[in-house]
């Protein structure tokens, strides 16, 4: 922007201001005038300038803008779409896969939605008897198929010993395993405790794993099952479907573990202990169960929810509670592990495992779920004097204690369809 040349306009207004220096008022008024206009004109001269230059520049910066602009064509439009409708699909696929690690198959289908006040209904409380026929037949199932059978009674070793012509067994009292002898014991006592110790021997290089099914939570109850009221009833069976599908992926682990192996003397996994839900049970070695035929009907030991509410419960390593989408159990669970398998074993407990879901039509399905995490883990050394392994065999490797409490999570919409009402209501009550 060119500005005019102010000495000369100075200069001329000067010589003619001579003429009226006799006029002193005029001449003042005059120069007065003169200033203004001297501030003003460049003022506006330069305004008008900056607004020209800024407009200029501004208009040519948009049209640099304008042409840097890619301009999509239909072929990349499309592709672009193809992105968006692949990143949809990929989020409804996790949330599908989410609901189907719940969709789970049931002990029994004609339970949870059955409405006994229902005059075309056919159902009888027969069905819970039922129900816990399947329980424990499942876990029966699964001890034979895998000859997964505890130890040696005292009575089969005296039986076995007898046969061999041994009748002076456990003369001096109750039963021991030959491992727990020490160095002062009689010669006769360290004949007796080889004894032993072969027989457990030959009954470990036989089996899969050891289980006592009255260690493993609800065994004990279903196996005795008497009838209470519908209501408590319904709510066992649900909670006792809960609590087999956890045995179930425990099983299932000790499958994966121990695949390969003859027997339990050299598989990774030598013992399940037992398997419960609630906290009194923990680094305890109560019976969840008994063994000798009687079980306590209160069914002290069946899963629960874990829910917030007036008192809330303690926290955990990973704060989830019962919500709006999930539903959440603890259990926990005692092994006998080789020391060298405790990584693995950890790693295949939390493992994605199949699961066949049954629908309304009848067709079968493959689903895969993982559905544990592992809250806290307790490792002790075995002690072979103790009677919780008294005529336990395991070989020659380390082996340790290892108990786990573990948490569960649910979806709810993978099964919420079956979830009987009295359930639903307990989280209406908390939410």
């Amino acid at each position: 922007m060119k500005l005019p040349d102010f000495k000369v306009i100075l200069k001329t207004v000067f010589e003619k201001l001579s003429v009226l220096k006799n006029n002193m008022s005029l001449m003042i008024s005059i120069i007065i005038t003169f200033l203004a206009l001297l501030l003003f004109i460049p003022t506006q001269l330069l305004s008008g300038g900056l607004k020209k230059e800024i407009q200029n520049e501004s208009i040519s910066k948009i049209a640099n803008n304008i042409r840097s602009i890619e301009v999509i064509s239909e072929k990349n439009l499309g592709e672009a779409r193809k992105q968006l409708d692949s990143v949809i699909a990929e989020a409804n696929s996790i949330e599908l896969q989410a609901i189907q690690t719940t969709k789970r198959e049931l002990l029994r289908y004609d339970i949870f939605n059955s409405d006994p006040s229902d005059p075309n209904a056919s159902v009888s409380r027969s069905i819970f008897f039922e129900f816990g026929k399947q329980y424990c037949g499942r876990i029966d199932q699964f001890i034979k198929d895998f000859n997964a059978d505890t130890c040696l009674s005292t009575e089969e070793i005296t039986d076995i010993l007898d046969e061999e012509g041994i009748d002076y067994i456990f003369s001096s009292g109750s039963g021991r395993s030959g491992r727990s002898y020490s160095g002062n014991a009689s010669v006769e006592d360290k004949i007796e405790g080889m004894m032993i110790e072969q027989v457990c021997r030959e009954k470990a290089e036989t089996s899969f794993v050891y289980i006592d099914p009255f260690q493993i939570s609800g065994y004990g109850f279903w196996s005795q099952y008497q009838y209470s009221t519908w209501d408590e009833d319904v709510e066992n069976c649900w909670y006792s479907q809960l609590g087999y599908w956890v045995i179930e992926d425990v099983f299932d682990t000790i499958i994966a573990m121990n695949e390969g192996h003859k027997s339990l003397v050299t598989a990774p996994v030598k013992r399940l202990m037992k398997v419960y839900f609630t906290d009194e049970l923990k680094s305890s070695n109560f019976s969840i169960g008994n063994n000798d035929g009687g079980s306590s009907q209160s069914y002290d030991d069946r899963p629960q929810y874990f829910i917030t509410g007036d008192v809330i419960p303690k926290e955990t390593l990973t704060g989830r509670y019962c919500d709006t989408n999930y539903d959440v159990i603890h259990f926990g669970a005692k092994f006998v592990v080789n020391t060298n398998d405790l990584a693995r074993f950890f790693k295949e407990l939390c493992s994605a495992k199949e699961h066949k879901y049954i629908d309304k039509t009848g067709q079968t399905y493959t689903y895969k779920h993982n559905q544990i995490t592992i809250l806290d883990i307790m490792v002790k050394s075995v002690n072979m004097k103790n009677e919780n392994h008294n005529f336990y065999w395991y070989g020659d490797d380390d082996v340790a204690e290892v108990e786990l409490t573990c948490e569960y999570l649910f979806n709810k919409k993978g099964y919420e369809d079956v979830k009987p009402q009295s359930v639903k209501d307990l989280f209406e009550e908390n939410y």
